[in-house]
């Protein structure tokens, strides 16, 4: 561990200003921890940002936040920091918050904690406050697709949560060469043109219809492979990839990329 916080060190010494502390939170778990030189009344509230999979060491709700009076911890999950998909597991994910959560509330001069969730962070810190509030029944019953486990139990709550941009959750089908013209956003017959767009409102109503159809079809695919993996017919024991033609988060132009199964059953319920 103190190999890698020097590493890491040293690639953030070339262009950025480190966090006055760096924290070994356990579980892989590194957070930044920004606190004003001269506390007000203001440092007693600490904000804590962590993302699904991107590196948020230096994220600018934690640089700028502190220079207005604000504790700031920015913390990375035990992701790989890939980018474009995440390899850790959804619960293992809101566990790792649970660190940066606890650290804070075990910090004398800290009375309430807000939890920022920007992006891909929104949604998971979003399940993540739901399920500490309410406990696991949040996220279990008949009608949940992809229930927890009681491994969430007890996890520390904040005391808000603000939601910057959060994801809904990376989707799509395994066919993606296909658009269907009627609903397609570029179509100049739908509106669209090089200066700009102007949508009918029958066509923003047929759009967001078309949103939703494909979503429940979206989870009508993922539910028949979970399915399939309970019963030992998927390609490993416990989870299995899931090919997103055309739902590059990143770039829009990209035809592949894969998320978890349980990512997008769990995040449609959580």
């Amino acid at each position: 561990m103190l190999t890698g916080l020097v590493l890491l060190g040293s690639a953030f010494a070339a262009n950025e200003t480190l966090p006055a502390r760096l924290l070994d939170l356990g579980n892989g778990v590194i957070g930044g921890l920004y606190r004003p030189s001269n506390p007000g009344p203001r440092a007693n509230v600490a904000v804590f940002v962590m993302h699904a999979e991107q590196d948020y060491l230096n994220f600018v709700a934690c640089t700028e936040l502190y220079k207005r009076g604000y504790t700031a911890l920015c913390a990375n999950n035990n992701a790989s920091k890939f980018g474009k998909m995440t390899d850790l597991a959804f619960e293992d994910m809101l566990q790792n918050a649970g660190s940066g959560i606890s650290y804070l509330r075990n910090q004398t001069y800290i009375d309430k904690v807000v939890a920022l969730g920007h992006s891909g962070g929104g949604a998971m810190l979003w399940a993540y406050q739901n399920i500490a509030e309410n406990g696991v029944s949040a996220c279990n019953g008949p009608e949940k697709l992809y229930p927890c486990s009681d491994d969430l139990a007890n996890l520390p709550a904040a005391d808000g949560f603000i939601s910057v941009n959060a994801n809904y959750v990376n989707d799509d089908l395994p066919h993606g060469l296909k658009i269907n013209a009627s609903l397609n956003l570029y179509n100049p017959a739908n509106g669209y043109t090089s200066n700009g767009a102007n949508y009918s409102t029958s066509f923003r109503k047929a759009y967001q219809s078309g949103v939703v159809a494909r979503w429940n079809c979206i989870i009508d695919h993922a539910l028949s492979r979970s399915k399939a993996i309970a019963a030992g017919n998927s390609l490993y024991a416990d989870d299995e990839p899931l090919t997103i033609p055309d739902a590059n988060k990143e770039y829009s132009g990209n035809k592949s990329t894969e998320v978890n199964m349980e990512d997008i059953l769990f995040a449609t319920e959580a």
